[in-house]
């Protein structure tokens, strides 16, 4: 299902599409989103990347330090099988790849992959319902706002170099100070929405995919100290974190976490992590889109550990 994608800074991967590649090689090469408050590597470090997608943040770690030791896991078999066919581009790393997911039980997950929007696969896609408000097919009783998410869409395609700054570009701008200019706008957003709604209901598939407690994967690989873990997993976030077990905790330098805002869970996450030990920052994401979707990030850093 993979195909060859050249990314901007001419690394040619392994991906599902070349949208999606796109946008995450803006997320981890050209942006600072997963160094802020702090978070550090050297030489040599242990990694758990949990919901590696096809590699590419274990790439851009592989550029930065030498001979990492990094464990990636993904639990949805034609992503994982692009993540393998990526391994050789992690320099002198030893990347090791998992078919599983991480979860606060072992078991088995039902996943729902869209492979037009393959970063997104998740086995708790259906709180997306729970962002988005209610006009649009979802739960949260706030007012909606068209012309904030037509902004937000805009601003995606230029931010992640998808679509150019140009002429183009400046008359949507142009159209979006405008009441008429907006309504056209808006008219054409909800039309194409409702495309996709329909494509995705058409497109989109499920695995029955492996899950396993973080703690008996920890043992099972016999890791004595992790010097990062990174969590990214479209909303199953905190069951990943209650998978640690309390004598484990003690042994993870640093998280970068990836929370969606739903029931309060930055909150729980936040204060999970404090009680554990780790000082905390939590920012929402700098992409206009990713704020209305209340996604933020989570920075841990073991309290009193040196920079």
């Amino acid at each position: 299902m993979s195909v060859p994608v050249e990314l901007p800074n001419g690394i040619v991967v392994s991906a599902i599409n070349a949208i999606d590649a796109r946008v995450l090689h803006h997320e981890v090469f050209e942006s600072d989103l997963y160094w802020r408050h702090g978070i550090t590597l050297h030489d040599g470090a242990v990694v758990f990347d949990v919901g590696a997608n096809i590699g590419l943040y274990s790439i851009s770690l592989s550029r930065r330090f030498r001979r990492l030791k990094i464990h990636a896991f993904e639990p949805i078999p034609p992503v994982f099988d692009a993540l393998c066919a990526n391994r050789s581009l992690c320099g002198d790393a030893e990347l090791v790849a998992h078919p599983f997911g991480i979860a606060r039980v072992d078991g088995v997950e039902r996943f729902v992959f869209d492979p037009q929007i393959s970063y997104a696969g998740s086995s708790h896609l259906h709180e997306l319902r729970r962002v988005l408000p209610r006009s649009v097919g979802g739960s949260v009783r706030q007012p909606f706002v068209p012309s904030r998410w037509v902004s937000a869409v805009v601003e995606e395609l230029v931010v992640t170099g998808l679509v150019r700054e140009g002429r183009a570009v400046h008359a949507l701008r142009r159209m979006l100070r405008s009441a008429p200019g907006r309504a056209l706008l808006v008219a054409g957003w909800l039309a194409l929405y409702g495309l996709l709604v329909v494509r995705r209901l058409v497109t989109r598939c499920t695995f029955d995919c492996e899950v396993r407690r973080f703690s008996r994967v920890k043992r099972e690989l016999g890791v004595a100290a992790i010097d990062l873990v990174k969590i990214d997993v479209e909303g199953a976030e905190l069951e990943v974190l209650q998978g640690i077990d309390d004598a484990d905790w003690p042994d993870i330098g640093q998280l970068l976490v990836e929370v969606h805002d739903v029931d309060g869970r930055v909150d729980v996450c936040r204060e999970l992590l404090s009680s554990k030990g780790y000082a905390v920052a939590v920012e929402p994401d700098p992409r206009q889109l990713r704020r209305l979707l209340r996604i933020y990030q989570l920075y841990a850093r073991r309290r009193g550990a040196s920079g």
